[in-house]
């Protein structure tokens, strides 16, 4: 049994209130949630510590978790879903960001694969779309040493960044945006609750970071073709409006 988490917050620095913006003849949350679905991965629920998100998911129909207001991100959430929905610490569980409006279905799916198989954490990458993309801070990147699978390829993350590729290359590996899903067992989770944020993580603002300085091992899955990053700034919206409106949910 799996299951998928979508943490969800109505604050954010460069583009308050974002997930509840309408993109495309949804809100963003709506869009994520839908691809979540799409990819018949388990229950899906949002995870919330505001009444505004919590009021929009009980019209919207989608089922929604309470966190405790003590969360400091989206990971810090999840765990605690884990706690109120009595989720066993081996079920695998996805931390999917609620910004990512454009993620495929089938990459949730290789990520789950991933996850399963190896009993470690997975996440999934892409292509960015040009050089602008590839040196912007607000897409983080990450390099890994790819190798096939039957129907998609992956590899172990041996970097994150948001610096540019250019700048911060790590030997022969790839590098490729990071997309915001986590999968993993829901004792990963639980173990980053316990942990202190890292120097670096604190630094960088990457949440990862803390799982790979306690040593976790974190593979990726590769989707060749490039989908729009996250909904980060209110400039991003009509990108991801026209996406929307010529790809339906479960079809990329």
């Amino acid at each position: 049994m799996t299951c998928i988490l979508i943490p969800a917050r109505i604050a954010s620095s460069r583009f308050p209130r974002k997930l509840l913006s309408p993109v495309g003849g949804a809100t963003a949350l709506a869009h994520t949630y839908a691809n979540a679905v799409a990819s018949s991965s388990g229950d899906v629920h949002v995870v919330t510590s505001d009444r505004e998100i919590a009021d929009a998911c009980s019209g919207q129909g989608m089922p929604f978790v309470w966190a405790g207001e003590s969360a400091r991100n989206g990971t810090e959430r999840v765990a605690m879903a884990c706690d109120c929905l009595g989720i066993p610490d081996d079920m695998v569980v996805a931390n999917l960001q609620g910004d990512e409006c454009c993620i495929p279905p089938q990459s949730i799916v290789w990520c789950f694969v991933r996850a399963i198989t190896n009993r470690v954490m997975a996440t999934a990458a892409c292509p960015t779309a040009d050089e602008e993309e590839s040196m912007s801070p607000s897409a983080v990147k990450l390099a890994a040493y790819w190798r096939p699978d039957h129907d998609f390829r992956w590899g172990t993350v041996a970097h994150f960044t948001r610096a540019s590729m250019t700048h911060d290359a790590v030997s022969t590996a790839e590098w490729l945006r990071h997309v915001g899903i986590y999968v993993a067992p829901a004792r990963i989770f639980r173990e980053y609750l316990a942990t202190e944020p890292t120097h670096a993580e604190q630094i960088h603002r990457l949440e990862q970071l803390r799982w790979t300085a306690t040593g976790h091992e974190i593979v990726a899955v590769r989707h060749d073709s490039w989908f729009p990053p996250g909904l980060d700034e209110q400039s991003d919206a009509p990108k991801i409006a026209r996406w929307v409106a010529n790809v339906r949910p479960g079809s990329h």
